[in-house]
């Protein structure tokens, strides 16, 4: 009876409510797209890091970039070799894609485009997201960290030509899964870092491996965004009660003498 019950009616209601799904799914991209291919074509008057900015320069930088190849991988790398076969590495998908664009223009804006300061991203992949704060903070010194430095390699001066990198980035080899202790501190030495994100491998170790080595760089005033990762948060919240840490979907940020009540609102929503 059971077998009949669910051959006569629930599996004919999964399979329309799974194909109504995908037509939903369909049009939403459609949508999308047509959002990012339309809305986002000029540059806005006012601040580089309002919301639409951020998305202008992203796709001015290339866009979206899908199944870019990986040419090195860390020797302690925990995925099988099936997971990293499986395809290849995604980039310029912060400020639409993954409509992170109101938070990172929240922080940002609390850092003058004239400022001198130090910036880090670890995981650049091909660099969009280093170009595009090249561009906000022409008088800041960028790093970029990452275990695969040749994607990024073979992008720089196509990005330089778009109008990146007024001042030189400092690019250097960084594994996630490592010991780097001594390698940061000859990179960093008495630079303290305003800016930093995490792009690179979204595993909970390999975050707070990174987390942990940074901390003696950060300045006073600093925030770390921590892209793609649902769980780290607990941990980071059991061992930095002295920071405020705000999570939202697979975001979230960290952040010290920046924090303002207004934050909130962005994350409701």
């Amino acid at each position: 009876m059971l077998k009949v019950f669910l051959k006569k009616y629930l599996y004919p209601l999964y399979f329309v409510i799974k194909k109504v799904y995908e037509i939903i799914f369909l049009f939403n991209n459609i949508r999308l797209n047509f959002l990012y291919n339309n809305f986002y074509k000029t540059q806005k008057s006012g601040s580089l890091t309002s919301p639409h900015n951020l998305v202008y320069l992203e796709k001015k930088y290339f866009g979206l970039q899908v199944n870019v190849p990986r040419n090195k991988i860390s020797s302690v790398d925990p995925r099988t070799k099936e997971e990293l076969d499986m395809g290849g590495m995604t980039g310029g998908d912060k400020m639409f894609w993954n409509n992170y664009k109101k938070f990172y223009s929240f922080y940002l804006s609390k850092f003058s485009s004239n400022s001198k300061i130090n910036i880090c991203e670890v995981g650049i992949l091909n660099g969009s997201g280093i170009a595009i704060l090249s561009e906000i903070y022409k008088n800041s010194q960028i790093y970029g960290l990452d275990v695969d430095l040749l994607n990024f390699q073979n992008n720089f001066q196509r990005l330089k030509n778009l109008g990146a990198f007024n001042i030189e980035p400092k690019i250097f080899e960084y594994d996630q899964f490592k010991d780097n202790k001594i390698l940061l501190s000859k990179i960093f030495d008495k630079a303290k870092l305003s800016i930093i994100i995490d792009d690179g491998i979204h595993y909970d170790d390999a975050i707070l491996n990174t987390f942990m080595e940074l901390e003696p760089y950060f300045d006073t005033k600093f925030v770390y965004f921590i892209e793609d990762n649902l769980n780290v948060h607990h941990e980071l919240r059991r061992i930095y009660k002295n920071y405020n840490i705000v999570k939202c979907s697979k975001l979230l940020t960290v952040v010290h003498n920046l924090w303002s009540i207004k934050v909130y609102k962005i994350y409701e929503k």
